[in-house]
């Protein structure tokens, strides 16, 4: 879930809590009225948020591609709190 609050002398804007799916079609939508400038800052940092989260998704599935097919890894990530990016550090 996220939440996100933007308040300055002008503008404030309430999202509430939302799923990660649907945070930036709630952006959107808060921002109908918006001005232009407020838009636009706005756009580019949900664009920006975007691109980190489809590289974040593209690097997690390499990782679990490699740790799946390594026997040692495996079995470390049976141990409480290591999984796949634990230990990748590791070796």
């Amino acid at each position: 879930m996220e939440r996100g609050y933007h308040n300055d002398s002008r503008t404030r804007l309430r999202v509430g809590q939302v799923s990660h799916a649907k945070f930036e079609a709630r952006i959107h939508e808060l921002m109908e009225h918006a001005d232009y400038l407020f838009e636009a800052m706005i756009t580019t940092l949900l664009d920006v948020r975007r691109t980190v989260l489809e590289g974040y998704n593209r690097l997690h599935k390499i990782v679990l591609q490699v740790v799946i097919r390594d026997p040692i890894c495996r079995r470390f990530m049976t141990v409480p709190g290591v999984g796949p990016i634990a230990w990748t550090a590791l070796f």
